[in-house]
């Protein structure tokens, strides 16, 4: 299920680790911002950022954030325009079908976020079903894309 609009601004939590973190889990080029560190594996790249369950990234136009989520638990993803001029065009992929919108329409394909709309964030929840989620930036050069999600843990499955 989605959430588009103002229900956006009552989500509370708790951002946790961002990307694969390097021996210290601290990003070494700006230890103080958590946001886009350097990835340890390929630090020649470190502008398509991937989130492990959880965590928080920005990333420019032409670029894209893949999320690693968790088998058999809800999780959240929030994705907010923090610009102030342009339209986010995204484009989603790898989430489960059943996944919908408010209006009904798929999670996975292409969305439009207005300028500086964090009131107007496109939110999914549910079960991902551990799936890798790709969220491609294919806006104009100025629009910047942020992505904050929330996936506990792999949950236990009945039985267990």
């Amino acid at each position: 299920m989605f959430i588009v609009g103002s229900a956006a601004t009552s989500l509370a939590c708790t951002v946790g680790p961002v990307i694969r973190p390097g021996p210290t889990g601290v990003d070494p080029v700006n230890p103080v911002n958590p946001i886009n560190p350097v990835d340890p594996i390929n630090p020649v790249d470190p502008i398509n950022p991937i989130i492990e369950g959880t965590g928080i990234v920005e990333f420019p136009p032409d670029h894209f954030c893949t999320w690693n989520t968790n088998n058999g638990s809800t999780c959240i993803c929030n994705i907010t325009n923090p610009g102030a001029a342009n339209n986010l065009l995204l484009i989603i992929a790898g989430a489960p079908d059943t996944l919908l919108t408010t209006t009904g329409e798929p999670f996975n394909g292409e969305h439009t976020l207005g300028p500086n709309s964090p009131t107007n964030a496109l939110i999914a929840y549910g079960d991902f079903l551990g799936r890798q989620v790709t969220i491609f930036n294919a806006s104009t050069p100025s629009a910047t894309a942020r992505v904050a999600t929330q996936c506990p843990e792999n949950a236990p499955t009945k039985g267990e």
